[in-house]
């Protein structure tokens, strides 16, 4: 058997720094948020940062975590996914579904009051060293389901119910990584 000892792995111009994290921004939202019958990809208002990457082979690690919860009658869908500059990243649909880069089935027979709190991560390759923010967006799973309401920071229920989780926070980070 053989073994590889190295000192340090460089970049095409001779630095060492590969795979380091270069910098990290953060954005809190406590905001409570509500839609009735959205039925496309809409904004998570205030839930975005932005990042100027050091280098274009740069890659950037996003991080969300995001309470989200949906309407108290029956099957219903919820997806997040996030925007790059104002415009959608890629993603799969089947029969105007939406899959993002979270996607939650509530049943009807599931009467959870809260909701999931979401998470999930993303590695994105910008190439580009200008100002870039990216955005969640969440939707409905289709948009000819029925009162597809989606609620952000709180549970389907009013804010004087006792079982309320409102008040609860959710964030974006972004890491550049290099590359």
């Amino acid at each position: 058997m053989s073994t590889l000892k190295v000192n340090s792995i460089q970049n095409t111009s001779g630095a060492n720094n590969l795979g380091r994290i270069l910098q990290v921004k953060q954005t809190m939202m406590d905001n409570n948020l509500y839609w009735a019958n959205a039925t496309d990809w809409t904004d998570v208002t205030g839930l975005n940062a932005t990042i100027t990457p050091a280098t274009t082979s740069s890659k950037i690690l996003i991080s969300v975590q995001c309470k989200i919860a949906t309407a108290h009658n029956g099957d219903n869908v919820a997806a997040l996914a996030l925007k790059r500059g104002g415009s959608l990243l890629s993603y799969n649909t089947y029969q105007s579904w939406g899959y993002g880069d979270y996607h939650y089935y509530f049943s009807e027979n599931d009467d959870t009051l809260g909701g999931p709190q979401a998470t999930f991560t993303r590695l994105d390759s910008p190439s580009t060293t200008s100002s870039t923010t990216y955005q969640v967006v969440h939707r409905p799973g289709s948009s000819s389901w029925y009162n597809n309401n989606t609620y952000i920071n709180r549970s389907n229920r009013s804010d004087n119910d006792w079982y309320n989780c409102a008040r609860v926070r959710s964030t974006i980070t972004l890491m550049e990584v290099s590359a």
